[in-house]
């Protein structure tokens, strides 16, 4: 079973019971606060947790903060494929406003 967990304007979905289900877990920084010391639990069933960020910053201030070891399962990050894909959209954005779509849609 794939468990995501979303944030939803800036605040946290809560699924309760649902987490425990879970064998993989995707997760961002906000919904980490929430979740690390479950997931940090050597009684933690999941199998993988994987980071919808680049850096694993975030996740070791979240373990440090609360005095959590390091989870027993394997923690991956998203990373290497950002690049390309933030210079599209900052092109994106300034093509849009050089040329003024936004007034052009209105």
């Amino acid at each position: 079973m794939i468990l995501a967990l979303c944030v939803d304007n800036n605040e946290c979905i809560y699924l309760g019971p649902k987490l425990v289900d879970g064998n993989i877990l995707f997760t961002d920084p906000k919904i980490l606060e929430h979740v690390a010391s479950y997931i940090c639990n050597e009684k933690c069933q999941l199998k993988f947790t994987q980071l919808l960020f680049a850096g694993f910053d975030s996740f070791m201030k979240t373990l440090k903060s609360k005095n959590l070891t390091i989870p027993p399962h394997p923690v991956a990050r998203m990373g290497g494929f950002f690049g390309p894909l933030m210079s599209e959209y900052i092109i994106g954005q300034i093509i849009s406003r050089e040329r003024k779509f936004i007034c052009m849609s209105q």
